[in-house]
């Protein structure tokens, strides 16, 4: 009888569970738990006696024990007694932190009140006892979302199993250490979104990216009405309106949008286009001029609002995912959305499927193309839109890449042995070749590598023949090509080049290959932790990546102080590591001549400095030698920096589509271009962006999938960001 393998045991911890929960993070809880049960796995929720986010947190509600709810396994822990008053000068610290206190390396407050925060936190002693006495048992446990007592206290109980659902957003709780920790220490971070975790890695580092896989948040598709409806004097039918879909605060960034709206009105008075607000809002709210505020409303009025609506509006900058923009787009209505939350702005401008705006002009120039544009304008995108919900999948597919995620991280693939056979005397190759079976091996694959004249194979092992002159003694399952003009047998096996160069010259001898680039990992800084970061001070911070020589050291110095002139203020870093002996000496000598000072760092070569460096510098520059390889440039776009280069071989394929390469050598231009980059928020923004899409070619989990769908093998799940055009 062929053997089956057990099923997973999965328990989901969060703080309130129910069918009725309001809340997004209450409502993934409940549809994720279920769809990972219609999986087949044994799933078992552990929450706590409390009855809501809105109730007391300290009091009970349900009975403690363990039920049965809808065929999943639910078993509920007493709440603790908990001081509200010292929790609420806490979270009162936290909320009115203005957005620059908001440092990426250090806590927002004290650490008195950052203990309070974690301490009087909705929580269970018997739950967290429960989950330190049976955690492992369970397969994975899950925690959703990141910033509540049972996630902060328990993930460290089970570290080695836990996965985060963390429904991140960046606000002032992410930056608390507790915080940190439980993105540090956890084995798996589960995403609502990509740009979820791209806040993710902004807040915690690069490091958090060989962790993350994106697993989606579905949304069931909402019937439109089979009969227009009338709602109090209100009549969707009939009206020409935007709509916004929840709550109404200024966490919600509402007031915002009806600044927007008025000044709109004002300059369009003539305009019938409305603004319906749906959903709960505050005691004081005023009528104001051409906004119709319908309170909360049932799924079939929210139903029919949508259906009419020219447009949705989604005005917050706090969402890992926004269910409203996905349903708009089941409804195939567009959407306009803030440009500063990384989730919903991406899924747009990847969809094109709406707006997106960041100031208030902004928004009274997208209502003024809303009410001005032809209804096929906005069909259109309402099309691209509901294209793009369908592509995001339902909870069947969400479970699916949740138990993907969770098979990777825990090494739960197919029993596969791989032989690479790598040649003598080519450190580049060996340097690629040893990068990928490390990235394998994560994958539970075992992997031997061997000189390639060797011609032993193992038995039941795939060969993996890193090619450069000469024809191997053993057949390859698969082939790396490292120059354009390497040897390849008749019968090509599966063919990959190891840069693009080399993809090139293959095309051009008629050769069909996919690229299969040499791994960055940004996992390389896991394990970093700085309490302090002395180089995030505000200043025009530029990171020198490509190696000096006396020659390029003097130059940069001349590039530099351009660039002083131009702005007034600014710090250049350079590693010791990459200049020769001259340069370092013609670096000094020239800080003293010209008094620099403080403002030309030479970094030691340790992890913690380097990796400070990184975080605080506003761009990276290439303006020295030659790169050597992919390794510094696709690191600097880890750490979101967008870079300013000479050409090179390296830099076409990394930093060219991304960046801006310079033809001059003149001082003063390139400290012109510097300038830009480091203060236009477009140009930013643009290479930032793009810099996200390139990197993902390197990362371990996109090469290895590569390579493993070349060999027929299931690969692992797709990486944290996905967009690969060519």
């Amino acid at each position: 009888m062929p053997r089956t393998e057990p099923r997973r045991r999965i328990a989901l911890v969060t703080p309130w569970y129910g069918r009725d929960l309001a809340g997004g993070a209450e409502r993934l809880a409940w549809d994720l738990s279920h769809a990972l049960s219609r999986t087949g796995a044994l799933v078992e929720v552990l929450t706590t006696t409390c009855r809501s986010f809105h109730d007391d947190w300290g009091a009970s509600y349900h009975r403690a024990g363990v039920s049965v709810v809808d065929g999943l396994v639910v078993r509920r822990f007493k709440v603790d007694s908990r001081d509200r008053a010292a929790f609420a000068r806490a979270n009162g610290k936290l909320l009115s932190l203005p957005r620059e206190a908001l440092r990426r390396d250090g806590q927002p407050v004290d650490d008195a009140s950052a203990r309070t925060f974690a301490a009087e936190n909705i929580t269970s002693r018997a739950l967290l006892a429960f989950l330190r006495e049976n955690g492992t048992n369970y397969d994975a446990v899950l925690f959703v979302p990141y910033l509540y007592g049972p996630t902060l206290a328990g993930v460290p109980l089970v570290a080695d199993r836990a996965y985060v659902v963390p429904c991140l957003h960046d606000e002032a709780y992410a930056y608390l250490d507790a915080v940190r920790d439980v993105f540090a220490s956890a084995r798996g971070i589960l995403f609502n979104s990509e740009g979820e975790g791209e806040v993710a890695g902004t807040i915690y580092g690069p490091a958090i990216h060989a962790r993350g896989s994106v697993i989606g948040h579905a949304v069931d598709p909402v019937a439109p009405p089979r009969t227009p409806l009338k709602i109090g004097s209100f009549v969707p039918h009939r009206a020409r309106y935007v709509l916004y879909l929840g709550r109404q605060d200024r966490t919600k960034n509402t007031d915002f949008l009806l600044e927007a709206f008025a000044r709109f009105r004002e300059t369009r008075v003539g305009s019938a286009l409305q603004l319906v607000l749906a959903g709960p809002r505050p005691s004081t709210y005023r009528d104001r001029d051409g906004v119709v505020a319908l309170g909360y409303v049932s799924s079939e009025v929210k139903a029919a609002l949508l259906t009419y609506a020219r447009a949705l509006v989604q005005p917050s900058t706090n969402e890992s995912f926004s269910r409203a923009i996905y349903e708009s787009w089941f409804a195939r209505r567009p959407v306009a959305v803030h440009g500063d939350c990384r989730a919903t702005a991406r899924a747009v401008d990847e969809a094109e499927g709406g707006w997106t705006g960041v100031t208030i002009d902004d928004f009274v120039r997208i209502f003024t193309t809303i009410d001005e544009s032809a209804d096929e304008a906005i069909d259109a995108l309402g099309r691209h839109g509901f294209a793009a919900a369908l592509e995001n999948g339902t909870w069947d597919v969400v479970a699916s890449r949740t138990l993907a995620a969770i098979d990777r991280a825990s090494g739960r693939t197919p029993a596969l042995a791989i032989d690479q056979f790598v040649p003598l005397g080519e450190p580049a190759i060996t340097r690629y070749s040893v990068a990928l079976g490390d990235a394998l091996r994560q994958t539970g694959i075992d992997v031997v590598s061997s000189i390639v004249e060797s011609p032993i194979v193992r038995a039941n092992a795939r060969a993996i023949v890193h090619g450069a002159r000469g024809v191997a003694p053993v057949v390859p399952d698969a082939l790396v090509v490292h120059v354009p003009d390497a040897d390849v047998p008749e019968r090509v096996p599966p063919l990959f080049a190891s840069n693009i160069a080399v993809l090139n010259g293959l095309a051009e001898r008629g050769l069909s290959a996919r690229l299969l680039p040499e791994i960055v990992d940004p996992g390389t800084w896991s394990g970093v932790r700085l309490d302090r970061n002395p180089f995030d001070d505000g200043r025009l911070t530029v990171f020198s990546i490509a190696p000096l020589g006396c020659d390029e050291a003097q130059r940069m110095i001349e590039i530099f102080v351009a660039l002083i002139r131009i702005v007034g203020d600014a710090r250049l870093i350079v590693e010791r590591s990459d200049c020769t002996a001259e340069a370092i000496e013609a670096l000094e000598r020239d800080s003293r001549d010209l008094d620099l000072g403080h403002a030309l760092v030479l970094l030691e070569d340790d992890r913690a400095s380097r990796f400070a460096a990184r975080r605080a510098a506003t761009l990276a520059c290439a303006l020295g030698a030659p790169l050597p390889d992919v390794g510094r440039a696709v690191d600097a776009l880890w750490f979101d920096l967008p870079v300013v280069a000479f050409d090179d071989p390296v830099v076409r394929e990394t930093i060219e589509p991304c960046g801006v390469v310079l033809e001059t050598r003149v001082p003063r231009e390139v400290a012109v271009a510097l300038k830009v980059v480091a203060t236009s928020p477009s140009v930013r923004r643009a290479a930032i962006t793009e810099g996200r899409r390139i990197r993902a070619r390197y990362a371990p989990s996109t090469v290895t999938s590569t390579l493993l769908d070349a060999l027929n093998v299931r690969s692992a799940p797709a990486p944290i960001f996905r967009s690969m055009r060519p």
